[in-house]
């Protein structure tokens, strides 16, 4: 008995101090991730350039959001014909996919619309303890264009991996 209490006590500690367990909702990570997946991401991480995180809403509906890390503290950012500038540097986005070729030759526009970090939140750089995040999906996803940085303080976690469904596990 005491081997259970103790069994239950760690998974406890685990799932509500380390890891947290996520349900993919809406499609605005496709196709790095699709609706309905399941993910695990490591709590209390420090999230770099390009990770994908899971944190709380900023409507304060209590939902999770699932984006992609474009610009951490201090980073200046812009997007000029589908090309992503990060301080000044273009950064590959090979996540993408072929979605960005795809999406240009099927509808004659950019994948992602042209915007610059001062026009969209009055500010030159990405502030400290903030964040810039995007969907992969960026026709299709409400991220850091329309709502702003995300507080570090709203981040849940680092995604590390997809493990549902089990024929497309992954790990980022």
């Amino acid at each position: 008995m005491l081997a259970i209490v103790v069994s239950v006590a760690i998974l406890t500690l685990i799932f509500t101090k380390v890891i947290a367990n996520a349900k993919v909702v809406g499609d605005s990570m496709n196709t790095t991730l699709n609706a309905g997946d399941r993910v695990i991401a490591l709590r209390r991480s420090n999230p770099q350039r390009g990770d994908i995180v899971l944190f709380k809403a900023p409507d304060g509906s209590g939902q999770f959001y699932i984006k992609r890390v474009i610009g951490v503290p201090g980073d200046s950012i812009r997007m000029r014909n589908d090309v992503l500038y990060v301080n000044d540097q273009i950064q590959p986005e090979n996540y993408l996919g072929t979605a960005r070729t795809d999406y240009q030759q099927q509808t004659g526009n950019h994948y992602t619309g042209d915007f610059d970090l001062f026009t969209l939140t009055k500010r030159f750089n990405v502030p400290v303890n903030q964040f810039f995040v995007m969907g992969d999906n960026r026709p299709n996803s409400t991220d850091s264009r329309v709502f702003g940085f995300v507080s570090n303080a709203t981040i849940v976690g680092v995604v590390l991996v997809r493990y549902f469904p089990l024929t497309h596990i992954q790990l980022f």
